[in-house]
C-alpha cells in the first residue's frame, strides 16, 4: 500500500517552515541527541549507533550491542515504541534499517555474520512479525572489485528502492562496514549487481550510510564527514555537502516533517564517546530522494471516468473527459492546486477546462489498468473535466487506437503546502474509429 502525506503533517509543516525558511542544501535543519533534544536511550556507553529510518511520521533507531529499535518523534526525540529483536534474529543485534513504503516495514541487517554471512530480515508493521528474508554470502564475489561484499560484517548501509511500479524489481541496496563494495539484491535475496564507491569518489573507500528514492543515491564516507549525491543510471557524482569530521552511518530520506524542505536524518556513531551521539537532518535538493524508497513526489490515486470499468475513449467523441483525483483518509484534495494539473501521456500533456469537489470514487488498490465500477466512499474528491478532442490531438491517441494504457496526472499541492509535486495513473481503452 502506498504511504500519503497525512494532512495533519502538511499543516505542521506551515508553522515548520517559517523556521528553516533560508536553510541551504547542507545546512542543519535539526538535531537530535543535543542538550535540547536528547535521545531516549544514548549509544555512548554502548561505544556505537549505526541504525536510522523513517516512516513517514516516526524515526527509528538502533545502538551498538541492544536488542531494541526504538521509536521516536523526529521533532523533540521524544520515545513513541520500542521493538524488542531479542530472539527474533538469533544471537545478534539490529543495524542500518531502511523503511519499505510498499510493504509498510522495515528491512534491518546485523552486527555481526552467521555461518552464511550477513543476514537481511524485515519487519513487517502490519503484523509486528520479523522475518529472514535473505543472506548476503560470503562467497558472493562483487563484480565491479572482484572482492567479497563481507568485510567486517558489520551491516553500515542499507537501503530500499521501489524502482518504479509494480514489486518484481524492487532493489535492497547493502554496504558493509567502512567497505567500498555496494551490492544490490532482490527482496528475495537474488543478486543484481554490484558496484566500486570509489568511481563517484575516492574517499568512499570507506562508504557506510546509503539511501536511494528515485534516481538519487546518496551514499556517506565513514570518517570523512561528507554526504555524495550520485546518478543511479551513471554511477557518477551530481554533488556533495559537508557535514562535519563526524562518523557518518546509516541515513534516509524524509521529506515531510519539514516540508516543504526536504532532508536526510544521518545518523552519527559515538565511536566511544570521541563523537556526538546524534541523529542530524541536513537539508538535500528538493525531490532527489523519495520517501521509503518511491520516486520523489506524492503519489495519489486517479480515477478516470469515475464509477466506469474499463474506461473507453472514442477518438470519433467530442465532449470532455471526466477524471478524479481521489481523496482519503490521509489525503485531503483541496491541498491541490488545480490550475498545475495535467493530463500527460509521455512527455505531452493537456490541461483541465474546469474542475470542482465532489465525492465520486474509491480508490482502487489492485494492478495498474485492472478497476473496479465504485462509486463515492464519503472522502471529497477533486474532479477534472479536459476537453476530449484537445487529449486525443495533442496526447496523439489516434496512434493507440485498440490499446489499453495508462494516463498520468500530475500537479502540485498549493504553494501554502509546500508546492509538493504529486502524481498518480490510471488505464484508458482508446477504441478503434
Amino acid at each position: 500500500m502506498k504511504k500519503y502525506i497525512p494532512f495533519s503533517v502538511l499543516a505542521l509543516a506551515l508553522i515548520l517552515c517559517m523556521t528553516t525558511a533560508n536553510a541551504a542544501v547542507g545546512d542543519v535543519v535539526k538535531v537530535l541527541g543535543d542538550a535540547d533534544d536528547p535521545l531516549p536511550v544514548p549509544s555512548a556507553p554502548n561505544w556505537c549507533s549505526i541504525g536510522v529510518a523513517f516512516d513517514g511520521n516516526s524515526l527509528y533507531y538502533d545502538i551498538c550491542d541492544d536488542s531494541m529499535i526504538y521509536e521516536i518523534d523526529p521533532l523533540n526525540a521524544s520515545l513513541r515504541g520500542t521493538k524488542n529483536t531479542s530472539g527474533l534474529i538469533g544471537d545478534s543485534h539490529p543495524n542500518a534499517m531502511a523503511y519499505d513504503a510498499t510493504r509498510n516495514g522495515i528491512w534491518f541487517g546485523v552486527q555481526d555474520c552467521d555461518q552464511t554471512g550477513m543476514p537481511i530480515y524485515f519487519w513487517d508493521f502490519d503484523d509486528n512479525s520479523t522475518t529472514l528474508m535473505f543472506h548476503v554470502p560470503f562467497t558472493l564475489i562483487n563484480p565491479a572489485t572482484n572482492t567479497s561484499f563481507l568485510g567486517y560484517c558489520f551491516t553500515d548501509g542499507l537501503a530500499f528502492n521501489a524502482n518504479g511500479p509494480g514489486e518484481a524489481d524492487d532493489e535492497i541496496w547493502f554496504s558493509d562496514d567502512v567497505d567500498n563494495d555496494l551490492g544490490v539484491f532482490r527482496p528475495d535475496g537474488t543478486f543484481v549487481t554490484g558496484y566500486d564507491a570509489t568511481t563517484i569518489d575516492p574517499s568512499l573507500s570507506t562508504t557506510s550510510g546509503v539511501a536511494i528514492g528515485g534516481s538519487n543515491l546518496y551514499l556517506a564516507n565513514n570518517g570523512g564527514g561528507d554526504v555524495f549525491r550520485a546518478d543511479v543510471a551513471t554511477f557518477t557524482l551530481l554533488d556533495q555537502f559537508t557535514s562535519g569530521d563526524d562518523r557518518q552511518e546509516d541515513m534516509e530520506c524524509d521529506p515531510y516533517t519539514f516540508a516543504p524542505i526536504e532532508v536526510m536524518w544521518v545518523r552519527t556513531t559515538t565511536q566511544g564517546g570521541f563523537y556526538p551521539d546524534v541523529i542530524t537532518a541536513y537539508e538535500i535538493e528538493p525531490e532527489t530522494c523519495g520517501f521509503g524508497g518511491e520516486e520523489p513526489g506524492l503519489e495519489v490515486y486517479v480515477d478516470i471516468k469515475p464509477s466506469s470499468c474499463p474506461n473507453p475513449i472514442n477518438p470519433k467523441g467530442k465532449g470532455v473527459i471526466p477524471v478524479a483525483i481521489l481523496g482519503t483518509e490521509d489525503f485531503d484534495v483541496t491541498t491541490i492546486d488545480p490550475a498545475t494539473v495535467q493530463l500527460t501521456l509521455e512527455d505531452n500533456g493537456v490541461s483541465p477546462l474546469r474542475w470542482a469537489y465532489e465525492d465520486v470514487g474509491t480508490p482502487f488498490e489492485g494492478e495498474l489498468c485492472d478497476c473496479h465500477d465504485l462509486n463515492g466512499d464519503g472522502y471529497l474528491d477533486l474532479t477534472l473535466k479536459f476537453d476530449k478532442q484537445e487529449a486525443i490531438d495533442i496526447l496523439g491517441l489516434d496512434d493507440y487506437m485498440g490499446e489499453t494504457l495508462p494516463f498520468t496526472i500530475t500537479g502540485n499541492l498549493l504553494e501554502e503546502f509546500g508546492s509538493t509535486a504529486f502524481e498518480g495513473q490510471d488505464c484508458v481503452w482508446v477504441l478503434e474509429k
